[in-house]
């Protein structure tokens, strides 16, 4: 299963969220799958209203109630690639990553959603978009490229379902 939802959030809560990421600092200690990776840039938001934020629009969205493992925010400048990696041990049941894009994009900037299906599936970080799948499903983030002055950035929420 994977969903793309463009329009995630509204106006309101995008500035609501916005507020929130200026909490906290980025750290350089983000990995795709273990330390002998690449690091990228990484914003813990769990402990922030940003968590009550995507808590109630994933359960209003699916119509369960869930539990947020983890909330964060990875930063990836051009060098930065991702690895392919699962969020959770392959077997694990009712596990899901949702990936948010918060930032305008262009196509030339690259940096890519990949998932691992067959085929496998390119998401390109459009603003306001979240992407939902099965946390079992490998996948990584790609790099801008040159032509991007910015970091890529995006939210990852990594939940159970309650069943």
């Amino acid at each position: 299963m994977i969903e793309i939802i463009d329009k995630f959030l509204t106006n309101k809560e995008i500035d609501h969220l916005n507020t929130e990421m200026e909490k906290g600092s980025w750290k350089l200690s983000g990995y795709s799958n273990n330390s002998n990776s690449k690091s990228f840039w990484f914003k813990d938001i769990i402990n922030t209203e940003a968590l009550t934020l995507f808590t109630n629009k994933i359960q209003h969205g699916i119509g369960r109630k869930i539990v947020i493992d983890y909330l964060y925010v990875n930063g990836q400048a051009h060098g930065q690639c991702g690895d392919w990696h699962t969020d959770v041990k392959p077997g694990s049941l009712n596990c899901f990553t949702i990936v948010y894009f918060l930032k305008d994009w262009q196509p030339e900037y690259g940096g890519h959603l990949l998932i691992r299906s067959s085929p496998v599936i390119s998401i390109l970080p459009e603003f306001n978009k979240a992407v939902l799948f099965d946390s079992t499903f490998e996948h990584m983030g790609m790099e801008p490229t040159v032509h991007c002055k910015t970091q890529r950035e995006s939210i990852a929420c990594k939940f159970k379902v309650i069943v």
